[in-house]
């Protein structure tokens, strides 16, 4: 009605201007003189009724739908496009039912194993019944905002710090599901929860790094430890060989030699095998004579 009625008045001053306006509004002003008090009366109610028939109008826009009340009871609801409803009698309420999205605010959660966390995250929905979303909840965006912190907090407190930290998604479906079946009678529907940040205190963040870098210490010190044994069983499988036959042997003390002659050293050490050594040691015999 708001909007019709600048139009109207437009209208009808652009009539009385020119039915007023030269001598070609002569007839007009003798039509408005002959008017009795019952014409007045008649040509009143029939423009009252013509106002209250075009006040009832209203254009319904793609992205939002209309509840109609008639005497304060939900009676339809009204579609996109020319709609029109019965002033006083009827009422009419529009509602945006495109997606909207709820950036929820940093969150203080304790885990099941009592650690305080900060989560924030944000849902996605929308109105898919307008009648539902008006009749059954007073205000549906605050409601859903309200349900989905309260609903992380739960969800959060139910998991330990490692399921909350590497099972994010999990933890996201479990909140959205909740919130869905809460919300079941007020004609939303969830379309996506998402979990944006999962952050321990700074406290517990130094411990992490601390637990962090002895595993990798634990992993490093352990693969150490299995080259070295893999190298051990390869040099007595090595030695073994060499025992059996004494011309490996002195290939490999050549060899040795070798590769320390090509270094830029002053100084060559020799190793003797102590089979030579027993040369310069007194036999069983001489031992015994003397």
């Amino acid at each position: 009605m708001k909007k019709l009625l600048p139009f109207l008045a437009i209208i009808v001053l652009m009539f009385v201007s020119v039915a007023f306006a030269g001598e070609e509004g002569d007839a007009v002003k003798e039509f408005f003189n002959s008017i009795t008090l019952f014409g007045v009366i008649k040509w009143v109610c029939i423009g009252a009724i013509a106002l209250y028939i075009l006040a009832g109008f209203t254009i319904i826009h793609q992205t939002d739908r209309g509840v109609k009340y008639t005497l304060g009871k939900f009676s339809s609801i009204m579609d996109p496009g020319l709609r029109h409803y019965f002033p006083i009698i009827q009422s009419a309420i529009e509602i945006d039912v495109r997606v909207k999205s709820y950036e929820i605010p940093d969150q203080n959660a304790i885990t099941s194993d009592g650690v305080p966390l900060r989560v924030s995250g944000v849902v996605f929905y929308k109105i898919v019944d307008a009648g539902k979303a008006i009749n059954n909840v007073e205000k549906v965006d605050v409601s859903v905002a309200n349900l989905a912190q309260t609903t992380i907090k739960n969800v959060i407190g139910e998991s330990t710090l490692d399921d909350a930290l590497k099972k994010r998604e999990e933890s996201a479906n479990n909140i959205q599901n909740k919130v869905e079946k809460d919300t079941k009678e007020w004609g939303i529907k969830i379309e996506n929860i998402e979990l944006k940040d999962i952050e321990p205190d700074e406290g517990m963040k130094r411990a992490m790094a601390k637990e962090a870098e002895s595993e990798k210490e634990r992993k490093s010190r352990k693969i150490l430890a299995d080259g070295e044994l893999e190298a051990a069983e390869k040099l007595s499988e090595a030695s073994k060989k060499m025992a059996g036959d004494s011309n490996s042997m002195l290939l490999r003390f050549m060899q040795m030699i070798t590769d320390v002659s090509a270094e830029k050293t002053t100084t060559m050490i020799l190793p003797i095998p102590v089979e030579f050594m027993k040369m310069f040691q007194p036999s069983n015999k001489s031992a015994t004579a003397a």
